[in-house]
């Protein structure tokens, strides 16, 4: 069903079948991976429309329909003099799929920029306007991820672009441009112009390469846990929030387990970002899914090689809630949970780095009744036939430089991770 208007949908909760029927919302798609047809009424989003609602002292207030596009919005807004977007340029989707992931890139998050929604209820059909605290934004967050996931359609999003306009430029990328143009002060132009060339040197074109996008979460997560991470792999990247939490660069963490340019069948990690999941050609949804957990584990098995393992790596590295995970018809539900949870507490299922040299053993396709026996001989095959060395104490010798003969270098990956 398309939906062009709040009248729509409410003529969809009216309908005396599709009312009652499960419903599955879609923008764009692009953060989605399908690997079953839909069971679902599915609602396609295409509420056009885009303007200036006021124009303040300290703020732009300015309107788009749910429908369009993301990236033309952002243009629309520097070509009629209302910057503020410009660091989130280029990310794929539409405008009513901002605030349900909370987008954010090169020092802004969407909550910045945020001043109200209008959604249609599900149940009842009634148009209700939310503002951010009741969209409960967090970290690639919101509440249409949690109470009101399925429930609502976001029809219309209205942005509060302060002036006057300062330009964040704080990431690593952004301040390499500034130095190599000579230009202390960018104009919102030129930061947008930035964005662009970027995000396209560092992301495949999904034009050209099938990708999944950045599908890994940086994980925050406290200082103590960070000091404790820290321990173990003393050039891991972080940086501080704003609310006192340490974010880590998850595709350091991924390359440092050796996964660039690896792949699963047709799935793979990109050659240029770890956080990148490729089709290959011909991918299955499965595959990616079972790519996505065998990098989990790996990830949470170089964690857990202290004396004194964190499940928090497992956790805070989850996929994104926002794509559909669904199993095929026929199909048991894989890949299994990132680590194992035992009488004597959580532990990896195998150890952290996988040799270049196996994945010409992994199928590209697996049975139709996939069961957990695949996986558990993937998850063999990632790890290393070596057996895994005694654990050095935290903080040894050994231990740093077993950490740093391991890891990637840090100077691509610092305050460059725009996701």
């Amino acid at each position: 069903m398309r939906v062009a208007s709040d009248a729509d949908v409410r003529k969809v909760v009216d309908h005396a079948t599709l009312g009652r029927a499960p419903k599955f919302v879609l923008g764009g798609g692009s953060n989605i991976i399908l690997t079953r047809d839909m069971p679902q009424t599915v609602l396609k989003v295409e509420v056009r429309g885009m303007r200036l609602l006021q124009e303040r002292d300290d703020a732009w207030v300015v309107e788009a329909g749910a429908g369009e596009n993301w990236h033309e919005f952002v243009a629309f807004t520097l070509a009629q003099g209302w910057p503020g977007l410009e660091n989130l340029a280029l990310i794929p989707g539409t405008v009513g799929a901002t605030p349900v992931q909370n987008i954010g890139a090169y020092g802004i998050e969407l909550e910045d920029r945020f001043e109200s929604l209008d959604a249609v209820d599900l149940l009842t059909g009634r148009t209700v306007t939310l503002n951010a605290e009741r969209c409960a934004f967090g970290y690639r967050d919101s509440v249409f991820k949690h109470a009101l996931a399925g429930r609502t359609v976001i029809t219309r999003v209205r942005f509060r672009l302060p002036r006057p306009w300062q330009p964040v430029v704080g990431y690593l990328d952004l301040e390499r441009k500034m130095a190599e143009t000579g230009i202390p002060a960018p104009s919102p132009q030129q930061v947008f112009d930035w964005v662009c060339t970027i995000r396209r040197a560092k992301l495949p074109d999904p034009k050209v390469i099938g990708n999944a996008g950045s599908f890994f979460k940086n994980p925050v997560v406290t200082p103590e846990q960070c000091r404790d991470i820290i321990g173990r792999d003393p050039e891991i990247v972080h940086y501080p929030m704003p609310d006192g939490s340490m974010k880590l660069a998850a595709g350091w963490m991924i390359d440092a387990c050796g996964w660039k340019g690896k792949s699963v069948g047709q799935a793979g990690v990109y050659e240029k970002q770890a956080l990148v999941l490729v089709n290959r050609g011909g991918a299955i949804g499965s595959e990616v899914m079972l790519l996505a957990g065998a990098i989990q584990e790996s990830v949470y098995g170089r964690s857990a090689s202290g004396s004194n393992p964190s499940r928090w790596w497992c956790e805070a590295l989850k996929r994104p809630t926002g794509r559909a995970a669904r199993t095929p018809a026929g199909w048991r539900r894989t890949p299994r949970p990132a680590c194992r949870s035992t009488s004597r507490g959580s532990r990896p299922l195998h150890s952290a780095r996988p040799p270049a040299t196996v994945w010409a053993s992994v199928p590209t396709r697996f049975s139709p009744r996939l069961s957990d026996a695949p996986f558990s001989a993937c998850a063999r095959a990632c790890s290393s036939p070596r057996a895994p060395a005694a654990s050095a104490p935290r903080n040894s010798p050994t231990a740093r430089a077993r950490a740093s003969k391991k890891a990637p270098s840090r100077s691509a990956y610092l305050r460059a991770d725009s996701d």
